[in-house]
């Protein structure tokens, strides 16, 4: 590349001797001929030109600062210098992309300079993706592929964006100017003066620049050409948007299953994973699909042969001990992930670092509001962990915008987590105890209207009601995270609302058998309302695990802490569970006795809820004892009332229960349709 740049200034310093020559002739001939006779004259004029002639190319020489150096250091300077890399395994749509991109080389247009990018004809490609995803690998690859199509050269700079102190654009111009063969004596000072030298040098070349590991657009920008001919290939964790915007960043997604297994088979050795598929598809998932861990794990399997895929799967079951494994001589994902981990603003970092010791699910913005006390700041937090690939937006519109985190970032998180300071993690913690207390229970108002009052919709905004069930499904692991912290930080009223709240949810969530007596506990001193919504949740639970009995033990021996007497709203609620209870017996005469009774007290209290749930038991209590057609008239009441709740999971249970009571009326037309709309609508 800089032969051809020398041999350019060459040809134009000949031309200006030749010329030279020539004119001092023609200015000259007649006045020596004049002069001197026949041999004499062709001689002197000889001379002459040979003189003029060595002058010219001396001042042209000369008249170029440094050129000699220039020339000097051309001399040392490769053509091809991209690096080796490892080979490019499965996402083959992502590779292709590229080479479509980088193969469809314009002639460069030389003349006239772009005055900035935004006019710029170069193709600039930004790759970004999160730490470990294969970013520098397909880049390297595809310009390993492309190289041809740029004859004047490839150059390739890794500006060091992941570590403590990246590249400045001073210093990453002056090394890209030194490599296209200007002498450092030659370089300007100014960054904007190096940018503009990068630019002319350029202009007219067909060259390959691939910018490794950038830090940020501000880091790149400068280092740009705007030549036709030239493709600058960037890499960095962030989403850079730098030269063309009509060309989106390219993301470096994680594999598939299959690539995923590809990949382990490219380093581990072919015959080595087929031999065991099963076990080797569980080691992808230990590894979260990221190629970094599984390039890690195959190398190991590579080299140690007595060791089995059995004994590798043994040794990633544990998710604090699997970043400790997932290491070598050269490589660490832990190393990997701390540079953006420290990159961090510490609110954000601590917060972030909670939220993954929580159990892994879906993230959203409230989570980190509820951490970090501002939805401001925490749309803040959300988008500087988002740009830096740490988490990922889901696809959600802006009302459901949501978040995945790694299972491998989530657990270095975690780790960093622990090692804040005790006090530190009790306060957000305690912080965060609050918030999950304050959402259920407004969630639970939908279901318990005395719970309204117990939270301002400030400390609750959004969210939404109408998908109180959904959430409540998806928070479930939390919220017992909540209780079970709750109590170790001596909020065992805080601890106790969110059971109480839960409660109302039972038939959205799955509890294991045995877990009411912990979760709807209730300590010592609390309320009398959440006392006897505990006790009623614990029956109920009772009831699900089989023991009728045990349920009508605890809802008919009252409260023995305090003397109050249950308001209407409580009889009736405890009487649905004990007309539960009754049925399980297969006792249908009283069960259906006191779920009338429940149905009258709720209608009277204006507990819509709670009428439904009771109309749809009633219903099916009906059905039992041979009165279809009553069944039918309960049935249609609470389908009616969960419409107009919005309840989509209650509306597809109706749907498919009165179904089975037309069918049971030999009423087949009308049973279809909602049996169709029943399974269409059981997913929420």
């Amino acid at each position: 590349m800089t032969d051809r740049l020398s041999s350019r200034r060459s040809s134009y310093w000949a031309t200006g001797a030749l010329c030279g020559t020539v004119a001092a002739l023609s200015a000259t001939g007649d006045i020596i001929f004049d002069l001197f006779d026949g041999s004499t004259a062709v001689a002197v004029g000889g001379g002459t030109a040979v003189l003029i002639g060595g002058l010219a190319w001396y001042r042209s020489a000369h008249a170029q600062p440094g050129a000699a150096v220039a020339q000097s250091a051309a001399r040392g300077v490769v053509r091809h210098e991209l690096p080796s890399t490892a080979a490019w395994v499965g996402r083959r749509t992502l590779l292709d992309g590229l080479l479509a991109t980088l193969r469809d080389v314009p002639a460069p247009t030389g003349g006239t300079l772009s005055v900035g990018l935004s006019h710029s004809q170069s193709k600039i490609v930004a790759v970004h993706g999160a730490p470990g995803t294969g970013k520098t690998t397909l880049a390297l690859n595809a310009a390993h592929r492309v190289k041809d199509d740029y004859p004047d050269g490839q150059l390739h700079l890794a500006l060091r964006g992941d570590g403590d102190e990246p590249m400045t654009s001073a210093d990453a111009l002056e090394e890209l100017l030194l490599r296209l063969g200007v002498a450092r004596a030659d370089i300007p000072a100014r960054v904007a003066d190096r940018a503009a030298r990068l630019r002319t040098l350029t202009n007219d070349l067909r060259l390959l620049i691939v910018l490794d590991n950038a830090h940020n657009a501000e880091q790149v920008r400068p280092l740009l050409p705007v030549g036709a001919g030239c493709a600058v290939l960037i890499t960095s964790r962030r989403a850079l948007s730098v030269g063309d915007v009509a060309r989106p960043p390219v993301h470096v997604s994680l594999p598939n299953e299959d690539d995923a297994l590809s990949v382990l088979a490219h380093w581990a050795g072919e015959e080595r994973i087929a031999a065991d598929l099963a076990t080797a598809l569980r080691i992808t998932r230990f590894c979260g699909r990221l190629p970094l861990a599984l390039h890690i794990v195959g190398s190991k399997l590579r080299n140690r042969p007595d060791l089995s895929l059995a004994q590798m799967r043994a040794r990633l079951e544990d998710e604090r001990e699997r970043l400790r494994e997932l290491s070598r001589s050269d490589s660490s994902l832990e190393a990997c992930l701390g540079f953006s981990h420290r990159e961090l603003t510490e609110p954000t970092r601590a917060a972030f670092d909670l939220i993954a010791s929580l159990p892994a699910g879906r993230l959203t913005d409230w989570h980190f509001a509820s951490v970090l006390e501002s939805r401001r700041t925490a749309v803040d937090a959300c988008d500087e962990l988002v740009e830096v690939s740490l988490m990922e937006a889901d696809g959600g519109g802006e009302a459901d915008r949501g978040y995945r985190v790694h299972d491998l970032i989530r657990v270095y998180a975690a780790e960093q987590y622990d090692r804040l300071p005790p006090d530190d993690r009790q306060r957000l913690e305690a912080r965060l105890v609050r918030a999950f207390r304050d959402a259920v229970v407004h969630l639970a108002a939908s279901r318990a209207p005395e719970l309204a009052a117990e939270v301002s919709t400030e400390r609750v905004a959004g969210l939404d009601p109408s998908s109180a069930a959904a959430w409540v499904s998806g928070e479930q692991k939390r919220l017992e995270w909540a209780i079970g912290r709750g109590r170790s930080l001596g909020m065992d009223t805080e601890a106790a609302e969110i059971g109480e709240a839960l409660s109302y949810f039972l038939n959205d969530i799955t509890l294991p058998p045995g877990a009411a007596d912990w979760l709807f506990g209730a300590p010592s001193g609390a309320r009398p309302r959440v006392r006897r919504s505990l006790r009623r949740a614990r029956a109920t639970m009772a009831l699900a695990e089989g023991a009728p009995d045990t349920a009508l033990s605890l809802l008919l021996s009252g409260d023995t802490e305090t003397e109050e007497s249950p308001d209407a709203v409580d009889r009736a609620r405890d009487e649905m569970v004990v007309a539960a209870a009754h049925a399980a017996k297969r006792d249908f005469r009283d069960a259906l006795r006191h779920m009338t009774g429940a149905v009258d007290g709720l209608r009277t209290a204006g507990d819509s809820w709670h009428v439904l749930n009771s109309l749809e038991k009633l219903g099916e209590f009906q059905r039992w004892r041979g009165k279809p057609e009553l069944a039918e008239r309960s049935q249609r009441e609470a389908l009616r009332l969960a419409e107009q709740a919005g309840d989509l999971r209650a509306c597809a249970r109706l749907r498919r229960t009165l179904a089975e009571t037309l069918g049971y009326l030999r009423r087949p037309v009308e049973a279809a349709p909602l049996l169709e709309e029943g399974s269409t609508t059981s997913a929420y």
